[in-house]
């Protein structure tokens, strides 16, 4: 449904709570197009795909599993028939799969914002060569498609989606003792390489900025978030873990961050 047509059917909602969900899938479905609109006209984001007009993304904006592609040919010709063959051999519906093109920085966090994934599946994009926990997500690599196209071996490309497909069906448990979490690597290397780091808070629900220099120094494309020093994720994550705080507790504190950005200090 478009969200014109979202809109209507909440107005016209018998009740409540039918009225909520309509209003909850319009707002999603804006927040969608504006994003899509955004791709289309990013110069970047096509530089990323060797194109002139960037493409987002392909199948449905909610789901469990995100496959992101290793070029704008991933999801599309005999690349496109030969990962639908292997999703399909791994019970894993194409249809029900959201699949995204290699986009900028912020464009590419901007989209699994949006979608929400709990494991992506990406194709030659991570340094992983194992799966991981970062940003709050589990994490997949394997080669691209065409790799295993040119050389006509669709059971490797079968034997690496088996195990992606037995997590997110639910036929076998993730190994997470095996499992690193690279959030606070991958934060660090950010922060240490240009003194700050954009940064999604699953416990807050929404995006800010992680810093180690004054709030005052960050450059201009870090002026849209909240501003959090080391310092004080440290005293949040003490808090939350002495449970001294709770989540609607953490986030009032990240509306008045929002308000005033630089001058509310977590103390």
């Amino acid at each position: 449904m478009t969200p014109e047509q979202l809109l209507t059917a909440a107005k016209k909602a018998g009740s409540p709570d039918t009225r909520r969900k309509f209003m909850a899938r319009y707002k999603h479905a804006v927040k969608t197009e504006r994003l899509s609109s955004q791709i289309h006209a990013c110069e970047d984001c096509a530089y990323e795909q060797g194109t002139k007009r960037a493409r987002g993304w392909e199948g449905p904006t909610e789901g469990n599993l995100a496959l992101r592609g290793d070029s704008r040919g991933s999801f599309i010709g005999p690349s496109g028939v030969t990962l639908n063959m292997a999703l399909s051999s791994v019970s894993l519906g194409s249809h029900k799969i959201f699949r995204f093109y290699p986009l900028c920085e912020d464009h590419h966090q901007d989209t699994l914002e949006l979608v929400n994934p709990l494991f992506v599946a990406t194709m030659g994009y991570q340094p992983i060569r194992k799966p991981a926990f970062l940003d709050g997500r589990f994490w997949f690599d394997i080669k691209p498609v065409g790799w295993y196209r040119r050389r006509n071996d669709l059971s490797g490309l079968v034997a690496a989606l088996t195990p992606i497909a037995e997590v997110v069906n639910g036929w076998a448990e993730l190994p997470l003792e095996e499992i690193p979490d690279l959030s606070d690597v991958t934060v660090s290397s950010a922060i240490e390489a240009q003194g700050w780091a954009k940064i999604y808070s699953a416990v807050i629900g929404d995006t800010l900025i992680a810093t180690d220099r004054e709030p005052s120094m960050l450059p201009k494309q870090t002026f849209d978030y909240p501003v959090y020093t080391l310092n004080e994720l440290g005293r949040i994550r003490m808090l939350a873990g002495q449970k001294k705080v709770n989540t609607r507790e953490l986030r009032a504190i990240h509306e008045i961050k929002k308000v005033f950005r630089q001058s509310a200090v977590i103390t």
